[in-house]
């Protein structure tokens, strides 16, 4: 039995980066402005990041492990990257969002390569 569905051929198609993005919470910040501080600096880098990948060609897709408290980060996310004149459509970002495991493990086996808070996994065919 197969875990992963199978992967679309790839041939000729640009290179695409999952991005995992997250409600970031340290548990070791107790006040809500430290909280805030560090979600904004996060929110921040992926922005810097997202450019650079739109910058150099790259094909995006949002990917999200916990639809309940990751769905507003994504939508801060687009926000602010709409404020630097990036928008989805025109940028080829796929956010598609999610609700079952199932679903994430198919966007995950739509992508070359899966960035994420804490790892960045490889995929080849």
């Amino acid at each position: 039995m197969d875990i992963l569905p199978h992967s679309v051929n790839r041939k000729h198609q640009i290179r695409q980066v999952g991005l995992g993005i997250m409600d970031h919470r340290d548990i070791h910040l107790y006040r809500s402005d430290e909280h805030q501080a560090q979600f904004s600096a996060y929110l921040e880098k992926m922005c810097d990041f997202v450019s650079w990948l739109v910058g150099h060609k790259y094909a995006i897709r949002i990917l999200q492990g916990d639809a309940k408290h990751d769905a507003s980060t994504r939508a801060e996310l687009k926000d602010r990257l709409e404020k630097r004149g990036i928008r989805y459509d025109q940028a080829g970002i796929i956010d598609e969002g999610g609700t079952t495991v199932e679903e994430l493990i198919a966007q995950i086996a739509e992508v070359d390569i899966v960035v994420s808070r804490d790892s960045i996994t490889y995929f080849s065919d």
